[in-house]
C-alpha cells in the first residue's frame, strides 16, 4: 500500500518516491512508517503525527491512500 507523507526535511526521505509516497506492507502503523523513514528511536516520542489531518498515535494502522503529516515538537523556528 502507499501513503502520502509530509515530513521534515531532516528525515531520511530516501524511502519516499518523487511524489512523496511511501510503500508499506498492508496493516502497517505510524510506527512502521517511522522505521521506514529511519527516524531514530529516541526521537520518536518527540514526533507529533497526523493521519488524514487528525492527531494519530504511533499504533494507528494506516490504509491505502492515507495522508501522514509529521512534525517534530523540537524543530524550532
Amino acid at each position: 500500500m502507499k501513503v502520502k507523507v509530509y515530513a521534515a526535511p531532516f528525515f531520511n526521505l530516501s524511502a519516499m518516491d518523487e511524489n512523496g509516497y511511501v510503500s508499506l506492507k498492508a496493516g502497517s502503523t505510524v510506527n512502521s512508517l517511522y522505521k521506514k523513514l529511519k527516524i531514530p528511536f529516541p526521537l520518536r516520542p518527540l514526533m507529533k503525527s497526523f493521519v488524514n489531518y487528525k492527531p494519530a498515535k504511533r499504533n494507528k494502522k494506516l490504509e491505502e491512500g492515507d495522508i501522514v503529516s509529521m512534525l517534530s515538537i523540537i524543530s524550532g523556528g
